[in-house]
């Protein structure tokens, strides 16, 4: 608490709280998927996802 309150950081708790709901819900069914879908396919829906955050992010830049 008191690491928190030295930085400042007790503004930003709605965030801390979404991100850390967002892992625990996550967390769950990545282990899933991770189980059921072959290696190959999960990496290439990962560089997928990269590429399309990659483009989005240019995209954003250029406005």
């Amino acid at each position: 608490m008191t690491f928190l309150l030295t930085l400042g950081m007790l503004d930003t708790w709605k965030i801390i709280i979404g991100l850390l709901i967002g892992g625990v819900l996550a967390a769950p069914l990545a282990a899933i998927a991770a189980r059921k879908l072959p290696h190959r396919v999960l990496m290439g829906m990962v560089g997928v996802l990269i590429i399309a955050l990659s483009v989005r992010t240019i995209l954003l830049s250029l406005k």
